[in-house]
C-alpha cells in the first residue's frame, strides 16, 4: 500500500514533461479522510505539478 507509482522514465523527457507526483495507495486513502469529495475534492488535483 505503500508503493509509489510514478510515470516511467521512457515516457518523461524534455517534449514530454512529468506533470503529476508520484503516489501511493495508502496517499489516497489520506486524500479521502481528509477531504468532502462530495464538495468537488478531486485526487488527480493534488497530484498535479504547477508550472
Amino acid at each position: 500500500m505503500d508503493d509509489k507509482m510514478s510515470v516511467p522514465c521512457e515516457l518523461a523527457n524534455d517534449e514530454n514533461l512529468v506533470r503529476y507526483k508520484e503516489s501511493s495507495f495508502n496517499d489516497f486513502l489520506d486524500f479521502l479522510v481528509k477531504n468532502d469529495i462530495s464538495q468537488g475534492d478531486r485526487f488527480i488535483d493534488t497530484l498535479r505539478i504547477k508550472d
